[in-house]
């Protein structure tokens, strides 16, 4: 896709860690709070489309919509419209074709590179089109919000966002050019006390184990010859974590397949809280750690506990009157 300019597949120089450091700078736990307003915002509106949702698919687009205009709202002050967004339309395709992108067994040329080689009329070079396509799209990502924005500060019509702080805070040594490339690079990848609410706590710990958007986390390539517990692992090796298998480790997760926010609660039986999926490989590790973590991990918060305040869920009933199970299939039905 020649994306290496996006800050989670770049190599760890000098430019990333630059990079990295405004990210965290501008979404530590305290600087999070500021977008608090516009992440209850998000849940309220999330709210009104569980109210009148039609179906589960309806009902799945619709929080996908919430998702990306959230992101976009607090990245870049944008106001999202109730339906068709430009901006929306495109930063769900994007994410979309990244996401299968990323997947090892969706194109062999993952598996196999020297496919890369291949030239697009041969026959099963599709992926040559796709990754062109995918990105035209992580550059209209990157920078067409990003001129909203920046026109927006210049009208004095701003709303307050990441993008608006890292601008206002970012004086360094730095060439105008390229500093406005890193703040750029690094914003098209964003996309009540907790302490009261312990079992909401649980529930955010519970769906993040129990599900994963990236079930295989994002491939990692060794910089250098290796050794890990007797195993080689020569230097331009690609890594591949297993996300889904460390956090259905049923050593360390009894019952794996159940969704049971009470393994996060602390109690007489059980005094130690076993390990947090937040640190085990949902948001990554080390210095490729996500550093949107916390407002992720907020904005997920907010919404379970804005769902659980507002709705009482049931399954819903068949014709007999027997309650439909709900399972891991994508078309469910409840009430």
């Amino acid at each position: 896709m020649n994306c290496e300019w996006v800050f989670a597949f770049r190599k760890s120089d000098e430019a990333c860690k630059k990079q990295r450091r405004l990210l965290v700078q501008h979404l530590s736990p305290n600087a999070v709070f500021s977008f608090h307003e516009r992440q209850l915002d998000a849940a309220h509106a999330m709210l009104r489309v569980m109210l009148n949702h039609e179906s589960s698919k309806n009902l799945e687009e619709s929080l996908k919509y919430n998702s990306s205009g959230l992101i976009l709202a607090i990245t870049y002050g944008y106001e999202v419209k109730p339906e068709n967004d430009e901006f929306v339309e495109l930063v769900s395709e994007t994410v979309t074709q990244v996401t299968r992108a990323l997947h090892s067994s969706f194109f062999l040329v993952n598996n196999f590179l020297w496919l890369k080689y291949v030239p697009a009329w041969f026959p099963g070079s599709k992926f040559r089109i796709f990754a062109e396509e995918a990105r035209k799209n992580a550059i209209s990502v990157r920078d067409i919000p990003f001129e909203y924005c920046k026109a927006t500060i210049e009208a004095g019509t701003a709303k307050p966002s990441f993008m608006g702080n890292v601008l206002a805070a970012s004086n360094d040594e730095t060439s105008d050019a390229r500093r406005i490339q890193d703040i750029k690079e690094i914003a098209s990848v964003m996309f009540t006390d907790k302490n009261d609410l312990p079992y909401i706590e649980a529930i955010v710990k519970e769906v993040m184990r129990w599900w994963q958007p990236l079930p295989m986390g994002i491939a990692h390539c060794s910089m250098e010859d290796d050794v890990y517990r007797g195993y080689k692992i020569p230097k331009g090796s690609r890594i591949i974590a297993n996300v889904w298998g460390i956090l259905h480790d049923e050593s360390i997760f009894p019952q794996p397949n159940e969704f049971r926010p009470e393994r996060f609660l602390a109690s007489e039986k059980n005094s130690d809280i076993i390990c947090d999926p937040a640190l085990s490989g949902f948001f990554g590790w080390g210095r490729r750690i996500c550093p949107g973590q916390p407002l992720a991990e907020a904005s997920l918060w907010i919404q379970i506990a804005s769902i659980l305040a507002a709705f009482r869920l049931d399954p819903a009933k068949d014709e007999m009157g027997k309650e439909i199970d709900v399972s891991l299939e994508r078309d469910f039905k409840c009430k």
